[in-house]
């Protein structure tokens, strides 16, 4: 039996090791990998700090997408890097989860680039629709714990109409100053849930101008959501092919919009009526340039 290890006894050990890892990544041959890995999907050259972190962990992992992070490292750095997600306290269709795929920066291998994809089983709002996909992406130092590892966090709200708005917001040169809240003692970074129509701002105010696109905006609330996340993997590497067996969107959590059921974010087909989810988890407009928000 392996032993229990919980993400706050991981997490300082994924900083340590990820702050290695540009130089490291060059020199780590794939029959070299360790006893502690398990094969699966390993990417060719897995960088030194993924054995280094399985001996820490005491237990074999996995690295199912191939791309040189284990899957329970990403997952404890999703969770860890995630915003303070603030819905509208006047959301009449809050049910949500969000599906997740985190990569090594393709520029900046020391990096992360995390994106969040909101899936809600409504759009409430004006010509309201079943299913609702709302994206935004995270670039962090994962040798820094969050949240001052976040470097930089952008929302595209209502990607590909006339209502799109894209922002950016974070530590790195040219970038404006992020909305704070607090979450278990410490300051995140806000990304704001427009009301019924779900759009993903980084300025309530902003949100809250666009009555048009967004009637109802956004507001502050005293606690972040903490919705069910799910790895989508990598192209090519999928970790989910079925949200309903292998995901949140399952009739007992409240998603009971059939269309909805068995759905594979790697397919062909749309979430219901939004965008086509396997575009926008490869969309290079979530791509933020790890040197300035300016590029």
């Amino acid at each position: 039996m392996h032993a229990v290890v919980s993400r706050a006894s991981l997490l300082p050990v994924a900083a340590l090791f990820f702050a290695h890892l540009s130089c490291l990544v060059s020199s780590s041959p794939f029959a070299d990998r360790g006893p502690d890995i398990e094969a699966g999907a390993l990417s060719p050259r897995p960088p030194h700090f993924v054995r280094s972190y399985a001996a820490a962990a005491g237990e074999r992992l996995k690295d199912s997408d191939a791309d040189g992070i284990p899957d329970d490292l990403e997952d404890e750095l999703a969770h860890a890097y995630f915003p303070f997600y603030s819905l509208s306290a006047h959301d009449r269709c809050p049910l949500h989860g969000v599906l997740y795929r985190l990569s090594p920066h393709p520029r900046s291998p020391d990096k992360i680039l995390i994106r969040y994809d909101v899936l809600y089983q409504h759009d409430c709002g004006l010509r309201g629709h079943v299913g609702d996909s709302e994206l935004f992406s995270v670039l962090a130092d994962p040798s820094v714990p969050a949240p001052q590892g976040i470097l930089a966090v952008r929302t595209v709200a209502h990607h590909g109409t006339l209502c799109e708005s894209v922002m950016t917001c974070g530590r790195l040169p040219g970038c404006k100053s992020c909305s704070w809240a607090l979450r278990d003692g410490q300051r995140y970074p806000v990304v704001f849930s427009s009301a019924n129509k779900h759009g993903s701002y980084l300025s309530e105010e902003i949100c809250s101008f666009s009555f048009v696109c967004d009637f109802g905006g956004c507001s502050r609330q005293a606690v972040a959501a903490a919705p069910p996340m799910t790895n989508a993997g990598e192209p090519g590497n999928s970790m989910v092919a079925d949200l309903t067996t292998s995901g949140f969107v399952r009739p007992e959590l409240g998603w009971t919009e059939p269309q909805l059921q068995r759905f594979d974010p790697w397919g062909e087909g749309r979430f219901g009526k939004s965008g086509h989810m396997a575009k926008d988890l490869t969309d290079k407009l979530y791509e933020i340039d790890p040197r300035s928000c300016e590029r």
